[in-house]
């Protein structure tokens, strides 16, 4: 086979994956060729479902973004949102089980974000295929297995209209993990989360600050994971998503 068909199949094969990656409406540039931040690629042990260092302007298309105020700057990406749905990116993966994420921010203005892992393909159980739900704030951590908790169908009517019943509110609470936690504007950190069956860990500079288990965590297939910006200015950088083989 030809080089140019070749590249013309693996081409239309990632456009027609990635079909239901969110429109890109940010002045962002991207990309439809596979590259190294969007090939699944195997190093020793390890399988890189997604890379990313921003050392160029062009993002792939498995990114999703349309907030126009969002940005590569200075190998970095810079993020700006007025608040609710504008701030959100999305990166659409290979379907994993238990990973590693890992990424660098620092807060400008923003007083928070949030970030979690979806499964596309669960809207029938939980409200927008949301799974794992981890937020940021200036003061504290908190993760939440939401596909279990307030998320599942079976609750979320009720949680929405705040027609909470004592045994939800218990349910709800199990579902949850939160620690008191400090961060300063305009530095850098770095953050890991392991996922393993049903044990989430996660790190802030290489320190485990929360040890959480869940049956949701477990959720078998997770193909998306997100950043949610609160109102105000931060950054990322340094973005690896990373599966193990047995």
């Amino acid at each position: 086979m030809k080089l140019s068909t070749l590249i013309s199949l693996v081409t239309l094969a990632s456009i027609a994956a990635l079909a239901d990656t969110p429109q890109n409406t940010s002045p962002l540039k991207y990309s439809n060729f596979p590259s190294e931040s969007a090939i699944a690629a195997i190093e020793g042990n390890r399988r890189i479902l997604h890379r990313d260092d921003f050392s160029t302007d062009t993002l792939h298309r498995i990114w999703g973004c349309s907030n126009p105020k969002t940005r590569i700057e200075s190998g970095v990406l810079k993020s700006h949102s007025d608040g609710g749905p504008s701030g959100k990116l999305k990166v659409s993966v290979e379907p994993f089980a238990n990973a590693t994420l890992e990424f660098r921010f620092r807060l400008k203005t923003a007083q928070g974000f949030g970030f979690g892992f979806d499964d596309l393909t669960a809207k029938d159980v939980s409200h927008g295929g949301h799974l794992i739900g981890i937020s940021i704030r200036k003061d504290r951590v908190i993760v939440n297995d939401v596909v279990t908790g307030i998320y599942n169908l079976s609750h979320y009517e009720k949680y929405k209209d705040k027609k909470i019943t004592p045994e939800l509110e218990n349910l709800f609470e199990r579902c949850r993990a939160e620690l008191p936690f400090s961060f300063v504007l305009d530095r850098w950190y770095a953050v890991k989360v392991n996922i393993d069956g049903e044990q989430l860990d996660l790190y802030i500079d290489d320190r485990k600050i929360i040890e959480f288990r869940s049956p949701g965590i477990s959720h078998p297939r997770k193909d998306m994971y997100r950043f949610n910006v609160a109102k105000g200015n931060m950054e990322f950088d340094d973005v690896t998503l990373v599966s193990y083989l047995k």
